[in-house]
């Protein structure tokens, strides 16, 4: 008896520290629209899922016909890094990665300056508005 009420206590202690992890980040929740590259001209959707951190989401190219997914961190400060993988036609075609900081206001969530690297020493810059 006292080993059940062991982890019935872990478990609630568990499932009250995973709600309060997130509860302090700006970012959390569902959030959707569209991003732009000026050099070169690309642009596309991006759905992003935010729990406390951990970002998971899609992402489209609209320009080349490619899709993809979406995986990677955000603090409460704004700090994003996520993993694109896209593909085409079920190929692989690139993997990107992601990095700057986003600030979110009025359920807009923007930055007009993320970093975007494809392959080591090719650096894109990349805006991104999505509500949520």
């Amino acid at each position: 008896m006292r080993r059940y009420i062991q982890i019935a206590i872990a478990s609630v202690l568990l499932l009250l520290g995973w709600g309060c992890g997130g509860s302090g980040n700006p970012y959390n929740g569902f959030w959707t629209g569209t991003w732009t590259e000026s050099t070169p001209a690309q642009n596309g959707t991006l759905t992003l899922n935010i729990v406390g951190n951990v970002v998971a989401g899609s992402i489209t190219n609209a320009t080349l016909s490619y899709s993809g997914s979406v995986t990677g961190t955000v603090d409460s400060s704004g700090n994003l890094s996520i993993t694109c993988s896209l593909s085409s036609n079920g190929t692989q075609e690139y993997t990107s990665t992601v990095t700057g900081v986003v600030t979110a206001l009025n359920g807009t969530m923007t930055a007009s300056s993320l970093s975007e690297q494809r392959v080591p020493g090719s650096t894109y810059t990349m805006s991104v508005s999505l509500t949520d």
